[in-house]
């Protein structure tokens, strides 16, 4: 991992360059930096994406969506902080807002959830 820093409105910002980490577009759901949010989770593909996150760092990515179902290029970089699997299979868990990021490359790739990477910045 990288470290950068920059000064952003009187503010030093620490740059982290993270490899990939898969992305979560909830429209009504809004995260920043330093807030929680406990989310019930029910759909396969995101079930797997927090599988995935969970044999990762934890991390994944909050994103708004486009009235073209494309989505926005900057989102709040979240850490699950708490997991649970309820017995029906569902998962609840609550997430860290730790930072927002710019998604440089989208990938495509054998997962059924879209992964991204590119810098993520903590204030």
């Amino acid at each position: 991992m990288t470290q950068l820093y920059f000064i952003e409105k009187n503010f030093l910002v620490l740059c982290f360059h993270k490899i990939e980490f898969p992305v979560f577009p909830l429209n009504g759901a809004i995260l920043f930096p330093g807030t929680n949010l406990p989310l019930n989770v029910f759909e396969k593909k995101y079930i797997e994406m927090v599988d995935y996150a969970l044999s990762k760092d934890r991390l994944i990515g909050m994103i708004q969506t486009k009235q073209n179902q494309d989505f926005f290029n900057v989102g709040c970089l979240d850490k699950i902080n708490n997991f649970s699997e309820t017995p029906d299979g569902r998962y609840q868990i609550n997430l860290e807002g730790v930072g927002r990021y710019i998604i440089k490359k989208v990938f495509k790739n054998k997962h059924k959830f879209i992964t991204v990477n590119g810098p993520y910045y903590k204030l």
